[in-house]
């Protein structure tokens, strides 16, 4: 944002933006700034998800409308994660790290998307951090395979291509799919 606006106008955006989601919460609720353009909402005595998801809604509701910063008009949309706290999280900043995975499984989905936290979206992330050595390893070892694969077309039966694929040999999980 900064590069693109400037480093003062994004300033005032980011003032902009904080007095907007100030409107989403209630007297009690704790609304900070993390860094950059991310912001945390801690929403106290909600009675659950659905309460949780109508400010999430709401928050992107408001960041959807223009906003006009020294005669420019800037259009934002906004990825939301959610986590409801429980006794599942040891400390504080364990909530705001379930968030966070949260919200970054919502931008890949499109833009002005909410995602709630689930068990599994920090299972994968632990899965994908620990993945990348073990596939630098693979280049290394020379596990990674070529295969080829045969275009045919339907109507006459014919090889009319063919798509050069790679996969990765691993020597425990055997061949790990691209995804």
């Amino acid at each position: 944002m900064r590069a693109r606006l400037g480093p003062a106008v994004s300033d005032r955006l980011l003032t902009a933006i904080a007095r907007r989601l100030e409107r989403c919460v209630r007297p009690g609720d704790t609304l900070a700034r993390l860094g950059g353009d991310e912001f945390a909402m801690l929403l106290d005595d909600i009675s659950g998800h659905a309460d949780a998801l109508k400010v999430a809604e709401r928050v992107q509701k408001e960041l959807s409308q223009s906003f006009s910063i020294d005669g420019q008009e800037v259009f934002l949309s906004a990825s939301v994660g959610v986590a409801m706290g429980s006794e599942a999280y040891e400390r504080p900043e364990d909530v705001l790290r379930a968030a966070d995975t949260a919200m970054y499984r919502a931008k890949p989905r499109g833009r002005a998307r909410h995602e709630v936290f689930h068990e599994s979206m920090r299972i994968r992330a632990v899965d994908r951090f620990n993945l990348e050595p073990h596939l630098r390893r693979a280049l290394e070892r020379e596990e990674l395979r070529l295969h080829y694969q045969p275009i045919v077309s339907l109507a006459t039966g014919r090889i009319i291509g063919i798509e050069a694929l790679v996969r990765w040999q691993h020597p425990v999980r055997g061949i790990v799919p691209p995804d």
